[in-house]
């Protein structure tokens, strides 16, 4: 039995069978027949050759078994050892060149995915195009050049064509990794620039409206322009020049036209407004300097003489009230409006901020999204095709989550469940798109602006979904910004109330109010320059 094995051992290591043969010597004890021994060493050799062979080959691992074979067979030999450490250096370098890869590729669609398309297209080496997921990457990088391209050519036409509103809606389309790709650089670029001029020009005309919408829709889109800066500056003074004049306040509205006149020094209606502002002013002080000036605003007809604190109160029975059991009010600082703020605040209700806009409040962790002729029920309506999906967005410890029951367009990718970022487009259908911004990190409230379609209130382009806070000022870190005030007003929802936190009071019916009482409904509520009411949703 012995005696047929070695031959079949023979016979496969003559015919190149190296592996059978390995298989007939190991599983023999060959040791103690002499012919055994040398096909052992002609084996050992056979195999060592075979190594090297893999190992020129770039067969690391087929090399280190060769070797391993060897070993078993020949014993700790130096050329069997320089065999197997020389295959497993070449099988580490092969893992670290893996890592090394995968470490690349990953860096690439991180720079894809931040609009770097460049620089993550010359991170794609020919190593890695080789694989499947490079050359899925590089078909990517030229999609979003190609879309880009599109979008970049909308907005150049719209721009030659003066259709501003236009090129705005184009641009709003696109992410702001996206805006920073040079193409659309350039092209929002000129947009800016025209827009501009022709807000320039609009406000040396006196059509502040027309100027403030362009510089509002502008500003939606991030930052811009140091010039636009200023332009949308010169708007808030001049909204404030206006409310000073409502207010019956000529004297602060003549400082904030001279002001203006320091910037826009040829506009021929600045000079008119400051005119009639100044006679307005003169006129005012002259009636508060003559006989009317001494009727007493309080009511009684010597000047200085104020009416009693607590006047008394007239009741018959058991049950009448002294003027010394009455409760006194103050006249400097109350809550405005006792019973109006006793209320609770709905889940949905309007906010409107005089001079910036209006905006719909949600304030549930978990609301539905989708046409207001659905067939189900919808907590935020859009007006849309009554066929569309509708949607539902959570908002669990912080973080948005979109479900959907069909696929819909997020990022311009069918999906039905993303974890919302900040800047995502979500689009019901080609009319109905809208973006979800986290403005404050520091903040779990969100906004969803919309970029096509409407809300049932005209008047309404934003929503805000509320958590704890909606925060109101100067600044892309606002869910409201506006140029009216320096200073940052937090609007705080706390146990169905909403309460005004600020360095200056708020205001209703000329009295101060309370940090702790709460602002009324339907009433209108002045925090310094800033003017707002908040309504139910009708």
């Amino acid at each position: 039995m012995l005696m047929l094995q070695l031959k079949q051992a023979e016979t496969a290591l003559r015919d190149g069978r190296l592996d059978e043969a390995y298989d007939l010597l190991a599983a023999t004890d060959v040791r103690r027949h002499r012919r055994g021994q040398d096909l052992m060493g002609q084996l050992t050799d056979a195999l060592l050759q075979r190594g090297r062979m893999h190992l020129d080959q770039d067969r690391p691992e087929q090399a280190h078994a060769d070797g391993a074979k060897a070993r078993q067979l020949g014993g700790n030999q130096p050329a069997i050892a320089e065999l197997q450490t020389a295959a497993a250096e070449a099988i580490l370098q092969r893992q670290r060149n893996q890592r090394e890869k995968a470490k690349n590729l990953a860096e690439a669609r991180r720079h894809i995915e931040d609009g770097r398309l460049s620089a993550g297209e010359g991170m794609l080496t020919e190593d890695i195009l080789i694989e499947h997921k490079g050359k899925e990457l590089q078909a990517e990088v030229q999609a979003q050049r190609a879309l880009l391209e599109t979008i970049a050519q909308e907005i150049q036409d719209a721009c030659e064509r003066g259709d501003l509103i236009a090129a705005m809606e184009s641009l709003a389309q696109c992410s702001d990794a996206q805006r920073r790709q040079r193409r659309l650089a350039d092209v929002q670029g000129q947009l800016e620039r025209q827009v501009s001029r022709i807000a320039s020009e609009e406000l040396q005309r006196g059509r502040i409206d027309l100027a403030g919408t362009l510089l509002r829709r502008m500003q939606q889109l991030g930052p811009s322009l140091l010039e636009l800066r200023d332009l949308s500056r010169m708007t808030c003074q001049c909204r404030r020049a206006a409310q000073e004049i409502r207010r019956g306040k000529p004297r602060e509205a003549l400082e904030c036209l001279r002001q203006l006149r320091l910037l826009l020094p040829g506009a021929q209606w600045i000079e008119q407004a400051i005119g009639l502002a100044q006679q307005a002013a003169d006129a005012l002080d002259n009636l508060q300097c003559g006989p009317l000036g001494l009727i007493d605003p309080y009511g009684s007809s010597v000047a200085g003489a104020r009416p009693p604190a607590n006047p008394p109160i007239r009741q018959s029975g058991p049950d009448r009230q002294t003027a010394a059991e009455s409760p006194a009010e103050p006249t400097s600082e109350r809550p405005a409006g006792a019973g109006p703020t006793a209320y609770q605040l709905p889940s949905r209700f309007c906010l409107q901020v005089d001079g910036v806009g209006s905006y719909l409040v949600v304030q549930s962790d978990q609301f539905t999204l989708g046409p207001i002729s659905s067939t189900e029920p919808v907590d935020l309506a859009v007006i849309a095709e009554p066929n569309l999906p509708s949607v539902e967005i959570e908002r669990n410890e912080g973080d948005y989550f979109l479900r959907a029951r069909s696929p819909i367009q997020v990022n311009r990718k069918p999906t039905q469940e993303k974890l919302l970022l900040d800047g995502d487009q979500i689009a019901l259908s080609g009319r109905c798109q809208m973006k979800f911004q986290r403005r404050n990190p520091a903040s779990s409230t969100a906004v969803l602006c919309l970029l096509s379609g409407r809300f049932p209130r005209p008047d309404i382009r934003q929503a805000i979904l509320a958590d704890r806070e909606i925060l109101i000022g100067c600044g892309l870190k606002n869910h409201i910004c506006t140029d009216q005030t320096d200073e940052d007003v937090a609007l705080l929802l706390q146990g169905g109330r909403i309460y005004c936190r600020s360095r200056q009071a708020a205001q209703v019916n000329g009295h101060n109010q309370t940090r702790q009482a709460p602002l009324p409904l339907d009433q209108p509520v002045r925090i310094g320059p800033l003017s707002l009411v908040i309504t139910k949703l009708t």
